[in-house]
């Protein structure tokens, strides 16, 4: 509940950018997935807004159109999610 208040907080300026650190860390599957199912409708409407997202989940990340897989500040691989999985199966 707290994710979703400080996301409408957000989008109440109808920003360009949206920043996601971690929205998802310690929520219980039902909200996550309620979650991204928002994120994913709020993407449709605002074809103008960028999301950028910081997840440890790969289930997450997947449905974005770009990833960066870093580790310790460093950046690993970048692509789709089915580039990376080519990279590291």
């Amino acid at each position: 509940m707290k994710q979703k208040l400080g996301l409408c907080c957000a989008l109440i300026h109808d920003p360009e950018l949206l920043i996601l650190d971690e929205p998802t860390t310690g929520v219980d599957p039902l909200s996550r997935a309620q979650f991204w199912d928002l994120i994913d409708s709020i993407r449709q409407r605002q074809t103008n807004m960028s999301v950028l997202v910081a997840t440890a989940y790969m289930e997450e990340a997947e449905r974005f159109d770009w990833l960066v897989a870093m580790n310790a500040g460093e950046i690993l691989a970048t692509g789709s999610a089915q580039q990376l999985r080519g990279k590291n199966p």
